[in-house]
């Protein structure tokens, strides 16, 4: 079995199935994976099962969690610099390019109390 694969930026031809293209185009890429990854790993963290370790609810609609997946694709690729998403009951969620090129998860939570006679 053929474990050859062409580098879809040089075109040098690999061999191995562990062997990755150490061009530049392709090491740029998988240190884009590596941060669109970290940050997909973030917003679930911050907005799915793991909301609860830092006091929050999860966000139970898996729309709006992956129109936050697709925004980190979409900054990692500089087609969005950030956005901010107001979720509802004072959640709001922010995913930002950083320094460095790093892609910043915030999530942040209004309480308002208010009471009346």
């Amino acid at each position: 079995m053929d474990n050859s694969y062409v580098c879809e930026y040089c075109g040098q031809v690999m061999t191995g199935s562990n062997d990755f293209c150490n061009c530049p185009e392709a090491v740029e890429e998988r240190e884009r994976q590596m941060k669109i990854d970290s940050a997909k790993s973030r917003i679930y963290q911050l907005f799915g099962t793991g909301a609860e370790d830092y006091g929050f609810k999860a966000v139970d609609n898996q729309n709006i969690i992956g129109i936050m997946e697709r925004s980190v694709e979409m900054i990692a690729h500089f087609e969005l610099r950030s956005i901010t998403l107001g979720i509802g009951a004072g959640t709001k969620a922010k995913i930002a390019a950083g320094a460095n090129g790093k892609i910043i998860v915030e999530r942040s939570q209004a309480q308002k109390y208010k009471l009346e006679e």
